[in-house]
């Protein structure tokens, strides 16, 4: 019976799909003969119905009504545009650039006193707010497009409100009072026959439940809110079902059940670029290898999940998100006291107002700014004073550990090789007690500019201690990292240095390792110390090369014979 079921399902998906591909053909084939407004509705109709089939194509439907509507004065359709413009982002998980077009959207609305429209553009930036995780905005834009829409008596976007407002509380952890708006939101539904959202609040309702820890509830909603949006062909919406359902069977440790939903769901979410979901279903998969013990394919697919979530919303738009929705609440606020503006006396008394407060306002920021810039200033100063040594100017100890470990993390990704080389002054106390420290301090000093200027930009020298310096060469093997200390070794020993009326010859002697997988950073530094007292003990002012990982490991193997 399930067989022929999913049979039954498949064919009235594919029915579906072909309704859809009717219409959006039946639209381009109208498109030529109409001009004007027309063409501008037909433009924005073929916007909405490509989102079942491609997000890109969606967007150039609108953006071309969006240019049309702006030729012709069309305040209408240049509203529509921008709001589907919105839509098209909002799915590509684009999140600026949706709530940029979905606010000048509502400018429109608010210009032309579109009441529907202001409604659901509010209803989108509240989405959008939701998306950031900003609970304070979205309730605020969602509950106004709720009052709205109940003035109106707009049922669909009462059930879509109530619903993003299920989505909050979800969020807050306000699980029952969630619960309370989504069940609402499916009454109402139910009541206009909207499947594709009784699907969605049905989905919402068995996440509740999963949370709640009521997981044969939970299973109960999700299917049949899977099994609608396979017989309306909503592939998004199917997506999103399998990719909850998945989740509910890996909380629930069913792993092979998991495997298989999810495996579905993300298919289908990479044929429709449903990044969202398929950044969900990334880390599903990593929760249930790293619970298998399989933590090589935990971590490929916490990796793509990391790639991915990077790859919708980063911190930079974050902040020009807040300076869109500044700029807009501002230019709103204007509008309004523009409005309450009766007599001249007044208007003129609050221009000077308006004027005066903005001068305060932007000196206060002005300085605030100012005060911002110099903490910032102070604090790269102390964190380089943090970081260098007093009087070499070279890197400290602590500042060369931290590249040091940035280089073993590339090391681990890339597998490109570097070297640590440990130096150190041969004889260095008989410079102090002969000339007196003043003379160790300038050998120190000019030691440590020589060194400066013969490595490369990428290298790094710091004093590792008293006449110690380590150097970090990366994408440097053994060889080379020989080669450039027998290099600063001869320009050390050819130069003369100048106490007083002393001339004195200065000697290094250098231990080089190269990192190896198999050690630890601290092993690798071992190496080189060992190498430098090897060479110490030779006489100095030489150059010892460190056994590599792998012929230390071949030196302590042994045979048994017996």
């Amino acid at each position: 019976m399930r067989k022929y079921l999913h049979f039954i399902i498949l064919i009235i998906m594919i029915f579906g799909l072909r309704l859809f591909a009717g219409k959006i053909d039946e639209l381009e084939k109208k498109l030529p003969t109409v001009s004007g407004e027309e063409k501008v509705q037909i433009l924005n109709a073929l916007s909405r119905a490509n989102l079942e089939r491609s997000f890109e194509k969606a967007l150039e439907c609108a953006r071309e009504a969006l240019k049309l509507a702006q030729e012709i004065h069309d305040k209408e359709g240049k509203a529509l545009a921008l709001k589907n413009i919105g839509v098209g982002y909002y799915y590509l998980c684009d999140f600026d650039k949706a709530l940029e077009f979905y606010i000048k959207s509502l400018r429109v609305y608010e210009e032309i006193e579109d009441k529907v429209g202001i409604a659901r553009s509010s209803n989108n930036i509240g989405l959008i707010y939701w998306r950031l995780k900003n609970y304070d905005k979205a309730l605020e834009y969602n509950s106004r497009s709720l009052k709205i829409k109940k003035e109106i008596g707009d049922k669909k976007g009462i059930a879509n409100s109530l619903n993003n407002i299920g989505l909050i509380y979800m969020d807050l952890k306000n699980y029952n009072e969630a619960l309370e708006y989504y069940n609402k939101s499916l009454k109402t539904k139910e009541e206009i026959g909207d499947r594709k959202g009784i699907a969605e609040s049905l989905t919402n309702i068995g996440i509740v439940n999963s949370l709640l820890n009521n997981p044969n509830k939970a299973l109960e909603y999700l299917l049949k809110a899977l099994k609608i949006n396979e017989e309306i062909g909503d592939k998004l919406g199917i997506a999103s079902a399998l990719n909850n359902i998945g989740s509910l069977f890996r909380e629930l440790k069913m792993y092979d059940k998991a495997f298989s939903y999810l495996e579905q769901g993300l298919k289908l979410a990479e044929e429709i670029k449903a990044k969202d979901i398929i950044q969900e279903i990334y880390h599903n998969f990593s929760e249930v290898h790293s619970v298998k013990g399989n933590y090589k394919k935990a971590l490929e697919y916490y990796k793509l999940y990391s790639e991915v979530k990077d790859g919708i919303f980063t911190e930079g738009s974050s902040k020009e998100i807040a300076e869109m929705q500044t700029k807009y609440e501002t230019e709103k606020k204007e509008k309004e006291i523009g409005l309450l503006k009766k007599d001249k006396v007044i208007e003129q008394s609050r221009k000077r107002m308006f004027i005066f407060l903005l001068i305060v306002t932007l000196s206060i920021i002005a300085f605030l700014i100012y005060l911002y810039r110099l903490k910032i200033k102070m604090n790269k100063k102390l964190d380089i004073l943090s970081r260098t040594d007093p009087l070499t100017k070279l890197s400290n100890r602590r500042d060369i550990l931290e590249k040091i470990e940035m280089e073993r993390i590339r090391f681990e990704r890339y597998k490109r090789p570097f070297v640590l080389v440990l130096c150190d002054i041969d004889k260095f106390k008989n410079f102090n007690d002969k000339y007196g420290h003043n003379a160790g301090d300038s050998i120190l000093a000019s030691i440590a500019r020589l060194m400066r200027e013969t490595i490369r930009m990428q290298d790094s020298v710091c004093r590792w201690g008293g006449e110690e310096f380590l150097f970090l060469l990366p994408e440097t093997n053994l060889e080379g990292g020989r080669i450039l200390a027998e290099k600063i070794r001869n320009k050390i020993a050819d130069n003369i240095y100048h106490q007083e009326k002393h001339k004195l010859m200065v000697y290094m002697t250098f231990g080089v390792s190269e990192y190896d997988k198999v050690m630890s950073i601290d092993d690798c530094i071992k190496q080189a110390d060992n190498a430098l007292y090897e060479g110490k003990k030779k006489g100095g002012n030489q150059v010892v090369v460190a056994k590599t990982a792998a012929s230390l490991s071949q030196g302590q193997s042994s045979v048994e014979s017996r």
